[in-house]
């Protein structure tokens, strides 16, 4: 990953995290969940499901 496109990927998460904790979400957006490093880890086990995100 060119330093370029972390840094667009850094600021989006910025952006989101800061949306989600202030209470509203990006349009198109029906939920966020929040979930700390050890959820993360935890969730491919409990559920194995593949994300996947579409650009409209």
């Amino acid at each position: 990953m060119s330093r370029y496109a972390f840094l667009r990927h850094r600021t989006a998460n910025a952006r989101l995290l800061r949306a989600v904790t202030e209470g509203t979400l990006p349009a198109g957006c029906a939920s966020a969940i929040l979930l700390d490093r050890a959820a993360a880890d935890t969730l491919p086990r409990i559920a194995p499901v593949v994300f996947t995100v579409t650009a409209r």
